[in-house]
């Protein structure tokens, strides 16, 4: 008696060959989105624009040293800007705050998620408790994304980037 292989799956049977087309030969589907032209966000510029000036602001206050660990010589990928409470669950309101923005390490700001304990020591020493405060208080302050709200933030910046100088303005070594 000679022993087979069983097969307990069903093997489908194969469409007849003049009937699979490639993907590229089959019909798209239609997608149900209208087009609305070249920007979908209206929103979307302007929020870039203004993280671009928070970023510029930042980096020509502090300097290119971590505020949290104090690594030296920030450059490209390894030069972010940190929040001292997370983008997201900060709101609106201090996502694009200057009090709440630091620049920071890529192991800092993302391999250590923002290196909390660190930046809220360095915050306290170096701005004082009531600062640390008032911004957790605003927290809670509800903003609603508006072009004149957005607008209203990049006039601001551009005039506090332009009132800045190349050298950073503080010492930006951590406190130990």
């Amino acid at each position: 008696m000679e022993i087979t292989e069983i097969s307990y799956h069903r093997k489908k049977p194969r469409k007849p060959f003049k009937m699979r087309l490639k993907a590229s030969k089959r019909p798209k589907a239609k997608s149900l989105k209208k087009k609305r032209g070249k920007t979908k966000n209206p929103l979307k510029k302007a929020r870039k624009e203004l993280w671009e000036l928070c970023k510029q602001i930042i980096r020509k206050r502090y300097g290119n040293v971590c505020y949290t660990c104090g690594a030296k010589e920030l450059s490209a990928g390894n030069w972010h800007t940190a929040h001292f409470i997370a983008r997201s669950i900060c709101g609106l309101y201090l996502r694009y705050d200057l009090r709440n923005l630091r620049p920071g390490c890529y192991r800092c700001n993302i391999s250590l998620a923002g290196n909390g304990a660190a930046f809220y020591r360095n915050l306290v020493a170096r701005e004082g408790q009531e600062y640390v405060d008032a911004i957790f208080a605003d927290k809670e302050r509800l903003t609603k994304l508006t072009p004149a709200f957005l607008a209203e933030k990049i006039a601001e910046y551009t005039l506090i980037l332009g009132t800045l100088g190349d050298k950073p303005e503080t010492d930006t070594l951590p406190v130990e």
